[in-house]
């Protein structure tokens, strides 16, 4: 028997609207009612653990944090609630944000080579121009993500869902996509040299030259 549980402590919860907004809704569009009570019949309900506040590296970690340009290096980040946080230009190399809620997040600019974003919730995330050379994005939620101009050369995106995800003109050489869903992606001018796409999803997706795969 599943538990019944306010929408805000399921995983597949998001606020389209901010973390105080009125338009709410399930990602897997079981609840229809959001954000009053999960269906105590949801097969998919999985309870969250989000640590909701805490200080690392002398930064304030919450909802909306203002963290531009900050130095978060090596930061053990996992599960962190960072919804609509602004994390341009910040340093987050090899920092562990497995699990970590990022919805909404501005990460234009910032460093997160070898950072590991595993499992990462990054629906909606701002991440022009974003240095994610070697991230590990396995299972990451990018769902429309902004990552125009990003660098993904060898990051791993196994099973990361990039659905109507922005990717115009970014690197992705020798990045492993294999089953990485990019439904309705764009992808034109993107660089895919090496890159492994073996059983990607990539139906609606605009493809590098500018047309639209079939």
């Amino acid at each position: 028997m599943l538990d019944v549980a306010m929408r805000t402590t399921c995983i597949h919860f998001q606020e389209a609207f901010g973390w105080r907004g009125d338009c709410s809704d399930c990602r897997l569009g079981l609840a229809p009612d959001a954000p009053k009570k999960c269906p105590p019949n949801c097969s998919s309900f999985e309870r969250m653990q989000v640590r909701k506040k805490r200080e690392v590296n002398g930064y304030m970690i919450k909802p909306f944090a203002q963290l531009v340009s900050a130095n978060l290096r090596g930061a053990d980040l996992t599960d962190a609630n960072l919804w609509y946080a602004d994390l341009g230009h910040a340093d987050l190399t090899d920092a562990n944000l497995s699990g970590a809620h990022l919805g909404g997040a501005k990460l234009g600019s910032a460093t997160l080579t070898d950072a590991n974003l595993r499992g990462a919730d990054l629906w909606h995330a701002t991440l022009t121009r974003a240095n994610l050379t070697r991230a590990n994005l396995t299972d990451a939620n990018l769902r429309t993500a902004d990552l125009s101009g990003a660098d993904l050369a060898r990051a791993n995106l196994t099973d990361a869902n990039l659905t109507d995800a922005d990717l115009w003109h970014a690197t992705l050489t020798r990045a492993n996509l294999t089953r990485a869903n990019l439904t309705d992606a764009d992808l034109k001018g993107a660089n895919l040299t090496g890159a492994n796409l073996t059983d990607a999803n990539l139906r609606g997706a605009r493809l590098p030259n500018g047309t639209k795969h079939d």
